[in-house]
């Protein structure tokens, strides 16, 4: 919906002209394109992923890690783990189940996504456990402005991010305008209550993660195909108003 050009105050009904050119200007995205939720830690996705961190490096000194986690142990030809397996062991969920939870939680909140045996591609899920850590200087990510659909040929994806263990200053998401220039959006990674701060991402969002100043930060991904891939590349923010991210301002 396009709001007119004077937009109202609801508590002082005074206009702000300003307000609804510099949305304009920054081209934001459909409020679909990301979304801002917080999960209480009884929530079956935070049980069944909290088992993982047992089994995580001791975090210490400075440093940005990514681990995949899969169903099983895989290593490059110099002996280097590339990922990890799922503790089945110490959670009795299978690896495929957690899969499943994290997609609920997507599908719950209009992030739709296909069936795994629908897919007929190499992407199908992927999990992964990011792991930051500022012991006596800043950490960089490294990454730069970028849309999760870019990763992978063909690709056109769905990412939930779960930021399970946060005690940092820094390491903000900012989210960006469709042409990936103007941040829009910045959400912190952690909530203001006793919960867990989930970022739910549209394929062709640009994203990018500010530096982490001080403390640690573990954040899991999931990565799932979109159930309407004809439908993510549509424009729509042309009709679009700012996404006010209500759900953040509570968390």
């Amino acid at each position: 919906m396009f709001c007119s050009p004077l937009c109202f105050d609801k508590k002082t009904d005074k206009v702000h002209e300003e307000i609804e050119m510099d949305v304009i200007s920054r081209q934001p995205y459909d409020k679909s394109m990301y979304k801002v939720i917080c999960l209480k830690h009884n929530t079956d996705l935070i049980k069944e992923c909290k088992p993982l961190l047992k089994l995580l490096p001791k975090i210490e000194g400075n440093y940005w890690k990514t681990i995949r986690i899969t169903d099983g142990i895989h290593t490059d030809c110099m002996g280097n783990v590339l990922s990890i397996p799922f503790p089945y062991e110490k959670t009795g969920v299978e690896f495929e189940c957690l899969m499943q939870t994290a997609q609920q939680v997507l599908d719950e909140h209009q992030f739709y996504t296909k069936e795994v045996s629908d897919i007929d591609n190499d992407v199908k899920f992927i999990m992964k456990v990011h792991m930051a850590n500022a012991e006596t200087e800043s950490i960089d990510p490294g990454l730069v402005v970028h849309q999760d659909n870019d990763q992978y040929e063909n690709a056109d994806l769905q990412t939930l991010l779960v930021y399970i263990d946060v005690d940092c200053v820094g390491g903000e998401l900012d989210i960006y305008d469709k042409h990936g220039i103007h941040i829009i959006k910045t959400i912190k990674p952690k909530c203001k209550t006793n919960k867990i701060k989930c970022v739910l991402l549209d394929g062709n969002c640009y994203y990018k993660p500010r530096l982490l100043l001080s403390g640690k930060r573990i954040m899991i991904s999931f990565q799932f195909q979109s159930e309407f891939a004809e439908d993510s590349s549509e424009d729509s923010s042309e009709d679009s108003e700012y996404d006010s991210d209500e759900s953040d301002e509570i968390c």
